[in-house]
């Protein structure tokens, strides 16, 4: 499904990828961040039945975030309480409302240019999955939020990326630690050997720790995963 809202000076693209039930829903910004992201996703067979892996970067939830004395108390929960005007039925049910934002202070690290949102899990594997802007948050809202981006939204049942798999061999293993290596003293002309993730040429698999970028803490960020996973065959850790 594909949604586009014009005329724009930016453009935002969201993917919602999934295979056996889980999709992976994220986003990539050309041009100006994003400040908020207000979805709507339904499916038309089962429950939409967890959310996880929530972006550390939109870690704030408008629609029940608590602040006291100007200070964040509690930054409330990404699947919005269905008492609301607009709102899907919620975890459990056929559709989810999902609203995230960002906070950040002058002189603090903004959100990373692409990255992943959230993932959802679907009780039914073969349901089609359809994602829309919940108008009444604001759908994609823009750091400039007179800004009216150019929005992409697309739902794809291919496998999600297999993050850390660098030679896209369908495993994440040690070869994956050259194969990075390799990837950055060839672009060693890159500044500070920090390729950005959405060039065509390179892909999330190799984004291990989700900055936005290629560079040497992906190294370090595989080869802690490796560790971690010392108890696969060899460190042989199959993709999903």
């Amino acid at each position: 499904m594909l949604l586009v809202a014009a005329p724009a000076m930016a453009a935002v693209t969201v993917t919602a990828t999934g295979a056996a039930g889980v999709y992976t829903v994220t986003y990539v910004a050309d041009g100006n961040l994003p400040r908020a992201f207000a979805l709507d996703i339904s499916v038309d067979a089962g429950t939409i039945d967890a959310v996880g892996s929530l972006s550390a970067d939109y870690d704030i939830y408008p629609g029940s975030i608590v602040i006291v004395d100007g200070e964040v108390n509690d930054p409330g929960s990404a699947v919005c309480d269905d008492s609301y005007p607009d709102t899907l039925g919620g975890l459990g049910t056929a559709g989810i409302t999902i609203e995230m934002g960002s906070l950040y202070a002058d002189g603090e690290a903004a959100p990373a240019a692409s990255g992943i949102l959230f993932t959802f899990t679907v009780s039914d594997a073969g349901a089609e999955v359809t994602m829309v802007e919940n108008g009444i948050r604001g759908g994609v809202v823009m750091e400039d939020p007179t800004e009216d981006p150019a929005l992409t939204l697309v739902v794809d049942g291919t496998p999600p990326p297999c993050v850390g798999d660098a030679d896209g061999s369908g495993f994440v293993n040690k070869s994956d630690v050259a194969n990075l290596v390799t990837l950055l003293v060839n672009n060693a002309s890159a500044p500070l050997w920090k390729i950005p993730s959405t060039s065509p040429a390179y892909s999330l698999e190799a984004d291990v720790d989700g900055s936005g970028f290629i560079n040497k803490s992906d190294i370090a960020a595989l080869v802690t995963y490796l560790v971690n996973n010392a108890s696969a065959p060899l460190w042989k850790v199959p993709c999903p």
